[in-house]
């Protein structure tokens, strides 16, 4: 694509593009960086105000694929693009990854086995999530993206919470609960999650729930975000 090609389908003229960028590269840079940074922030929102890590997963990536399926174009662009659009973007890709390290390093303080897990965990986990998103896209089909939720979110606790735990908790489930799976209507389930509802046991009083490991902090996150570059 050339800048005849942009200013033509932003409808503008070539002098106001040059007013604001110095080459088309500077503004696929531009582009990239406003996309990822609304799709970050929308995590932020999302998870910022939840004290249980497990949810907090739950809800930044809820809010990272609502993101990808309301801006294909956009989201595009950070995923699929980027990594062949020159050094620079490519940088600004995997540093936009790193963005999302310290939400799932907190997953270490409630792991029985934290210690121990991998240091390169959470960016093998990014990666993965990332990936499977770049297939869904470069396929053309951002409307099955909403369906990954629940997987991808077992994807991302099962190392910390093991694999029980974490079908439960992809699901909506607290610390009690049972992964029921329905073929077919899923009655009060999420409609994010027609595979699967939860069923969820009564905890005695003050089981079942601790304090918060390692709250996180919007403004802590959100900088990190604007100066991953």
């Amino acid at each position: 694509m050339t800048v005849a090609d942009i200013v033509k389908r932003a409808g503008i003229a070539r002098n106001t593009f040059y007013e604001n960028f110095s080459s088309k590269e500077e503004c696929f840079l531009a582009t990239q960086e406003f996309a990822m940074s609304a799709a970050l922030e929308r995590v932020v929102a999302a998870a910022g105000s939840l004290d249980e890590w497990p949810f907090r997963v739950r809800a930044g990536l809820g809010a990272f694929l609502d993101y990808v399926v309301e801006e294909p174009a956009l989201s595009r662009t950070c995923m699929v693009e980027a990594l062949s659009a020159g050094p620079a973007a490519v940088r600004y890709y995997e540093e936009s990854q790193q963005a999302f390290v310290s939400l799932f390093r907190l997953g270490r303080d409630v792991s029985p086995h934290g210690a121990d897990l991998p240091e390169t965990l959470e960016e093998a986990i990014i990666g993965g999530v990332f990936w499977i998103l770049y297939q869904r896209l470069t396929a053309s089909r951002p409307e099955a993206i909403p369906e990954l939720l629940p997987e991808l979110v077992e994807f991302a606790l099962t190392p910390y919470l093991g694999a029980e735990a974490a079908g439960a908790r992809a699901c909506g489930g607290g610390a009690g609960a049972h992964l029921v799976r329905r073929d077919s209507a899923f009655g009060a389930a999420s409609p994010r999650d027609p595979a699967c509802a939860v069923e969820l046991d009564r905890a005695p009083a003050g089981q079942g729930s601790g304090p918060p490991a390692g709250r996180w902090h919007r403004a802590e996150w959100l900088d990190r975000v604007h100066h991953a570059r």
